[in-house]
């Protein structure tokens, strides 16, 4: 093997520097994203949920179950919702979702209203709006 098939030191660097930035950067960007932009930022729980599934998985492979520590989980944080995962919450309270779905009930009284008169319905719109509202009563239970 002759000394000039080796690679350099700058060639190495070139290397390493690529995979940072190729890597590292993106993933330090995703991190900062999910701690302070997330529409979840404020919802309590393990910070390391908020960062992968990994969180889950190793509580489900590892521990005893992850289901199992949930509600140990909405004791410490002392909320009925909890963030488990990047994109996920846990509610603790079953029946507070009577009250938010009653706006289904609504929107399904709308829908009918408009069958046969020709008018255009922004369901997309519809549903939105009937989350946010299941959401925040989920949230801040409390009237404000």
């Amino acid at each position: 093997m002759a000394l000039d098939d080796c690679p350099s030191r700058l060639e190495m660097l070139s290397v390493i520097v690529f995979l940072v930035a190729t890597v590292l950067v993106p993933l330090g960007f995703e991190i900062f994203y999910r701690f302070y932009f997330h529409p979840l930022k404020n919802i309590p729980g393990p910070w390391l949920a908020a960062l992968n599934d990994l969180y889950g998985f190793y509580h489900n492979v590892v521990g005893a179950g992850y289901s199992k520590r949930l509600e140990r989980m909405h004791r410490y944080h002392s909320s009925p919702v909890i963030r488990i995962g990047p994109n996920h919450v846990h509610i603790n309270r079953p029946n507070s979702f009577d009250e938010p779905l009653s706006g289904l009930q609504s929107m399904a009284e709308r829908l009918e209203r408009n069958i046969g008169t020709g008018e255009v319905v922004n369901i997309e719109r519809m549903f939105r709006t009937l989350t946010a509202g299941m959401v925040l009563h989920l949230v801040f239970p409390q009237d404000v």
